[in-house]
């Protein structure tokens, strides 16, 4: 994997030069971000969200959707697992709330709608067990920019 220190070595300038290009901060000759931006692609650069958290001590939090379980051992298990992928994520800024629904009753998912696009998550992981509901929740997630992941159940997307 390509550090900044690599792509200004690649690139013949200091980190501090990378840092402004990768991060479009202040003023570089436009000859010296050409020859960055080749770097980053030849290195195939990706940066490092994780080290990004932590460096800024910032959050990135998480809406989990999934069926209520208080009778199913099946999503029992699953939110445990999830419970405990979390909770080894946090000290990378990782954080997640699960939002249960009933999929026995029609509209509830979409109960769940305003508390995902409150502005406090910025990704959504989804069992879509409600095919028609979760169309609609996977598109609003889309025309917000808003990233999302099914698990479980797959509905084919454009």
């Amino acid at each position: 994997m390509a550090r900044i220190k690599d792509i200004a070595a690649r690139a013949g300038v200091s980190v501090g030069t990378v840092d402004r290009v990768i991060h479009s901060r202040g003023s570089v000759a436009k000859e010296v971000e050409k020859k960055v931006k080749e770097a980053i692609e030849e290195l195939g650069y990706k940066p490092n969200l994780a080290a990004r958290s932590l460096a800024k001590r910032t959050d990135h939090r998480i809406a989990v959707v999934l069926p209520q379980h208080t009778k199913d051992e099946f999503w029992g298990n699953q939110t445990q697992g999830i419970l405990r992928a979390l909770d080894s994520c946090k000290n990378f800024g990782l954080r997640g709330d699960i939002l249960s629904f009933n999929d026995q009753k029609n509209g509830e998912l979409l109960k769940l709608t305003d508390s995902i696009f409150d502005g406090s998550y910025e990704a959504l992981l989804i069992a879509p067990t409600v095919t028609g509901e979760a169309t609609e929740l996977m598109d609003r997630c889309e025309s917000s920019g808003m990233p999302y992941v099914q698990i479980n159940s797959f509905i084919e997307r454009d």
